[in-house]
């Protein structure tokens, strides 16, 4: 009868941390930030059109997530060129392709035992990544200057994460991303006035 004794106490003790790392996820008061882009001071260009066009469509994949956050890469882009740029001139169009807007999620290797509970592992990665094509046009169609955005980003996520803190996370990652592009984008427009002004 001794001999589970033992077996029997190492058992009571685990019960208890167990539920207090379950009650550990139990979602905060929070919200999802958007990102607004609205601190960012208007920039003139000098074309008469600013035109988005996606060709980007999200392969349908348990991994692929840019339809479950509210900062999604291809609205998110948009947004960002709507609200940081103003066309004033007469004549000429800007086009921006997006050929890539994904936010991808991959699960990552953890410990594989009851031991595994207590160690803080990183658990998920996420890459974020968007791909732009820039045309700068005449009213004729013929092209005037084109440049190219990459940018990407990634980040992982300890198995410890409470929901809230996944979604910070993923608002940082867009936060940086579209910093990144904002920043190409203006020695974009920096070079084309410089060549076409």
């Amino acid at each position: 009868m001794k001999t589970y004794i033992l077996p029997v106490f190492i058992f009571c003790l685990f019960i208890p941390l167990l539920f207090i790392g379950g009650c550990s996820l139990a979602p905060e008061a929070y919200e999802e930030p958007v990102l607004t882009f609205d601190h960012l001071e208007k920039q003139e260009l000098p074309v008469a059109r600013i035109q988005f066009l996606n060709q980007y469509s999200a392969p349908v994949t348990k991994n692929n997530i840019e339809n479950k956050t509210r900062n999604a890469p291809l609205t998110t882009m948009q947004k960002w060129l709507e609200k940081r740029f103003v066309a004033v001139a007469p004549q000429d169009t800007l086009r921006v392709y997006i050929e890539e807007a994904s936010l991808v999620k991959k699960d990552l290797p953890v410990t594989d035992s009851i031991f595994g509970v207590f160690n803080v592992e990183p658990s998920q990665e996420y890459k974020a990544r968007i791909f732009s094509k820039i045309e700068f046009l005449d009213d004729a169609g013929v092209l005037k200057a084109s440049y190219n955005i990459r940018a990407e980003r990634q980040v992982s996520l300890p198995n410890n994460a409470t929901l809230v803190e996944k979604d910070r996370t993923l608002f940082r990652l867009m936060e940086n991303l579209m910093q990144s592009i904002d920043r190409e984008m203006m020695k974009i427009v920096a070079d084309y006035k410089d060549d076409f002004s």
